[in-house]
């Protein structure tokens, strides 16, 4: 990867929910989903994304 796209990428993808495009990968996508974590019990304890 060129220091350019890198540098394009890293600014383009955030830890949220939704679909990232980068300028110099325009073929590639990243869909980024929400993750609910749980512990033992079932009772959520975080969300990311």
């Amino acid at each position: 990867m060129r220091p350019a796209t890198l540098a394009a990428f890293t600014a383009a993808l955030a830890p949220r929910e939704g679909c990232y495009q980068v300028a110099g990968l325009t073929q590639l996508a990243w869909s980024i989903r929400k993750t609910l974590i749980r512990d033992a019990d079932g009772v959520l304890v975080q969300t990311i994304g």
